[in-house]
């Protein structure tokens, strides 16, 4: 019984994860479309909010929460430090692009975009994270990762 109600949780949270990771890679399409920094600001405000006040305060997790509401998935599990590392990675690749957009050098912040697009796409539909993988990694040389 346990067990099946351990599995539930864990499948509410990887669909809570795809969804998110959804929304963000149509909003960097959006941006590859439009070219509107704006898209941007609103990235990396998800990020910023998501990870310094709460999860829940931000826009598309809001969007996501309530889609969830809507078909009756309440349960929510709490951030583990995987995620959170994968979190800072997004929000470095997309600070690091709106820098690049505002000297000019557009190419590799395209770049920098198409990679992150990639990844939240793989996420979306493999549920497979590369900041997790790499934070595996770096566990594993013996590195010790300090939560902010």
């Amino acid at each position: 019984m346990y067990e099946n109600v351990y599995r539930r949780f864990i499948n509410v949270e990887n669909k809570k994860r795809q969804l998110v990771a959804a929304l963000l890679g149509m909003l960097i399409m959006c941006y590859f479309c439009t070219g509107h920094s704006s898209i941007l600001y609103l990235l990396v405000g998800h990020f910023i909010v998501r990870l310094y006040l709460h999860p829940l305060f931000s826009p598309i997790e809001l969007m996501v929460t309530g889609i969830l509401h809507l078909f009756n998935v309440k349960k929510h599990r709490p951030e583990t430090s995987d995620k959170e590392f994968a979190s800072h990675l997004a929000l470095t690749i997309v600070s690091s692009s709106i820098l690049l957009e505002l000297l000019e050098y557009s190419t590799l912040a395209y770049t920098l975009l198409f990679f992150l697009s990639i990844w939240k796409i793989l996420e979306a539909t493999r549920n497979v994270c590369f900041g997790c993988r790499l934070y595996e990694l770096i566990l594993k040389k013996g590195v010790q990762v300090v939560s902010l």
